[in-house]
């Protein structure tokens, strides 16, 4: 891959994911905050490559740790000679040379550091070779870093907040196992029924689960550890859809003004 590749493909944020309108919006939500989630900081400058600027300042980025996995947050810095008032232009690079939209970084300090507020996602991002290429009043710089698929479970971030609007009451438990279904992969959890406008607050979770939730919102138990419990409820009918249900106590109100938005069936 030649670092500063030129190409502009606005679509590549969504790249294996155009056929799923959740995921492409979520990784354009990923790709922004990138850029809006700007710190000051140091770090390591290795893993540096630098382009001589023919004009400008001196430019490096120094990525955070050369390899990273699903569940892992992107981060690096970047470090210029000087500060001239102007914003450095981001973009994210794959291996096939498609590139992200531009990225604008405000620059005030000599060293400025880059975290991503959301991990990498399988179904956003395929493990591959990956460029981060900065522009920066006249100056260039690229460092590559590499996306390792290890095989660790990690679940879609929005799913997290989905998880905590549930605990709180917003939504009926239908909802998050409809969000599960159409977000996670099966293979991770597996929901064994069909759910419909007709049958979604059918669906009852006990209400211990909603402790092993809570852990898992506020980062005490790991991806893995939840989704292997949500699917063995699953399998196991603990947590299964109702033969019948009372349509007058079903927690409808707020359920229903945040259904498309959250995730609730369309059919």
């Amino acid at each position: 891959m030649k670092p500063g590749a030129e190409t502009r493909n606005p679509n590549f944020a969504h790249v294996r994911a155009a056929s799923h309108p959740a995921r492409v919006r979520a990784a354009a939500v990923i790709v922004v905050a990138v850029a809006a989630a700007v710190v000051v900081g140091t770090m390591p400058a290795s893993f540096a490559q630098t382009i001589p600027a023919e004009e400008g300042p001196d430019i490096a980025i120094s990525m955070g740790k050369p390899a990273y996995q699903y569940c892992d947050m992107l981060s690096y810095v970047i470090s210029v000679s000087e500060v001239t008032g102007h914003a450095a232009t981001s973009y994210i690079i794959d291996e096939d040379g498609k590139s992200s939209q531009a990225i604008p970084i405000s620059i005030s300090m000599q060293e400025t550091e880059i975290r991503a507020p959301f991990p990498f996602e399988r179904a956003i991002f395929p493990a591959g070779t990956y460029t981060i290429s900065i522009e920066y009043s006249g100056a260039r710089a690229s460092a590559d870093f590499e996306l390792v698929d290890s095989e660790i479970t990690c679940l879609p971030s929005q799913l997290r907040q989905i998880t905590a609007a549930w605990l709180s009451g917003t939504f009926h438990d239908g909802f998050l196992i409809d969000s599960i279904k159409k977000s996670v992969d099966r293979s991770v959890i597996n929901v064994p029924f069909e759910i419909g406008r007709d049958t979604i607050y059918s669906i009852m979770i006990p209400e211990w689960v909603k402790t092993a939730a809570y852990w898992w919102v506020t980062g005490e138990i790991s991806d893995d550890t939840m989704a292997g419990m949500l699917d063995y409820l699953l399998e196991s009918g603990t947590i299964s859809m109702q033969a019948e249900y009372d349509d007058d106590d079903d927690g409808r109100g707020a359920s229903d003004e945040g259904q498309s938005e959250h995730g609730g069936s369309e059919t």
